[in-house]
């Protein structure tokens, strides 16, 4: 097999979202199994004799039954206007899923996932202003319960989430007291303004400062599209043709859809954004991702709950003029040992050590890089370590807790990568931020490889993963 071909496997797996909802051991071990298959079956011992040596798995293939000739008589009976007696069968089975209780793991129900009044399983719902009840205030509904032995269902009762809790609630009582949750807009970004600092230190720890230009342009149009501008995103709402479906008839929607119009994003940039990194070309998953507010800022626990509404949302802040203090460090290709060592310096080095223990910025997790930067990463409370730096980094008598020590955002490193020459090697970054994925668990946010598009190109990789091509560059900032 060609290395190539492995290669574009790889690129495959990345640039398709359906894909990169499984783990990629798992994708190429599909795509493994599917190559392997074409090959005749004289030569699979070959085969599996390399499997066998390389301690891969065996591919598998269904068993066909063998082929026969249809009679006459059999092929007229799969005429559909050959009369034949009525089959009689069970009604269909309703698909229900388990009540668990997080305490004691014993399932204590079942629930349906259907529509409840006229909200769709998944809506977060909030209390009405002005309702007095004893439920509570934040909720996501997930269907109608039903009994744990019959799974008869019960519509007047519903099941709802809250937190990591199951609860129950009278369809009266939530068609009267609650309403769907809406996303408030995204904040205006103000300046980050220069803060003085203590020079000999940020040279100590291989920190310059970094000044970037707010862009309103940009800002106002990832605004809109978090906001599901009509000029810029579509509705499609649940019980509508799936616009994306290739067969025919098309996919009926389960639930409400927001599609991204293209055309209009990418004209929009490039009339008002041409002196930036062309993202919506390279990573337009990224604004789709936006519209459908699954970029979180902090981990919220892999909530399955908080899909579309993190806690603290993640927005793109173009229009915010900012003051930075950052690692300067050159990027360098991953794999060039002489680019890597000209481009870590000692100064580069001594930060690395004091949160990391190691020389290196690459081959760090991103579950490293949070508990190295913070006590508290839902509530962005910095680390012991992290807060003694930037107490360095600091006059005496100015209070760190108004800053961050903190990884760039997607935005600060397309405005800042002309100047920096940041995007023009193989190596990635990470970045502030993560995308949810349909079960709650959160990816991290990177970007910058060249290969795929420099500063345009944003992507997400899972938490645990030690990329010898993926690297950390902190700043130091005052905090939003």
């Amino acid at each position: 097999m060609d290395p190539g071909v492995v290669i574009s496997w790889i690129d495959q797996y990345k640039a398709d979202p359906k894909a990169r909802k499984k783990h990629i051991a798992s994708y190429l071990e599909g795509r493994l199994t599917d190559y392997l298959s074409q090959f005749p079956d004289d030569e699979q011992k070959i085969v599996e004799k390399y499997l066998a040596y390389f301690n891969l798995p065996k591919t598998t293939e269904e068993t066909k039954p063998p082929a026969r000739v249809l009679t006459p008589q059999e092929v007229g009976y799969l005429n559909p206007n050959v009369p034949r007696p009525r089959e009689e069968g069970a009604p269909p089975r309703t698909e229900t899923k388990d009540i668990i209780d997080i305490e004691t793991g014993d399932v204590w129900g079942k629930y349906v996932e259907k529509e409840v009044a006229g909200f769709q399983p998944g809506t977060r719902l909030k209390i009405k202003e002005g309702t007095t009840t004893g439920f509570h205030d934040d909720m996501t509904l997930l269907g109608f319960f039903a009994d744990l032995q019959t799974e008869a269902v019960d519509e007047s009762m519903a099941v709802v989430k809250v937190g990591d809790r199951y609860e129950k609630i009278s369809v009266s009582n939530l068609r009267a007291s609650y309403e769907r949750f809406e996303s408030p807009p995204p904040p205006e970004p103000g300046e980050l303004l220069p803060f003085n600092y203590e020079s000999a230190e940020a040279r100590k720890y291989g920190f310059s400062e970094i000044s970037i230009e707010a862009h309103p342009k940009a800002q106002a149009l990832v605004s809109a599209i978090y906001a599901r501008d009509s000029a810029y995103v579509t509705l499609h709402k649940a019980g509508d043709p799936d616009p994306d479906s290739t067969s025919t008839p098309p996919d009926i929607l389960t639930a409400d859809k927001y599609k991204l119009n293209e055309t209009a994003i990418k004209a929009y940039w490039l009339a008002n954004c041409a002196n930036l990194p062309d993202t919506p070309e390279k990573s337009l998953w990224y604004f789709q991702a936006l519209a459908d507010h699954r970029l979180s800022n902090t981990i919220d626990l892999d909530s399955a709950a908080t899909i579309n509404n993190p806690s603290k949302p993640h927005h793109p802040a173009f229009g915010q003029k900012e003051f930075l203090l950052a690692m300067d460090f050159e990027e360098f290709d991953y794999n060039n040992a002489i680019d890597k060592q000209s481009a870590i310096t000692p100064q580069t080095k001594k930060i690395l050590q004091a949160l990391f223990g190691k020389d290196d910025p690459t081959s760090i997790t991103r579950d490293e890089v949070n508990t190295a930067l913070w006590s508290n990463h839902e509530a962005r409370i910095q680390s012991n370590k992290a807060r003694t730096i930037i107490k360095e980094l600091l006059p005496a008598g100015e209070n760190p807790d108004n800053y961050e020590l903190r990884l760039l955002r997607p935005d600060e490193y397309q405005r800042a990568s002309q100047s920096l020459g940041f995007g023009q090697k193989n190596l990635w970054t990470h970045m502030d931020g993560y995308y949810v994925h349909d079960d709650g668990n959160r990816s991290f946010l990177i970007g910058g490889h060249r290969d795929y598009g420099g500063a345009a190109y944003v992507d997400r990789s899972f938490r645990d993963a030690r990329g010898g091509g993926i690297g950390v560059r902190l700043v130091l900032s005052r905090k939003s």
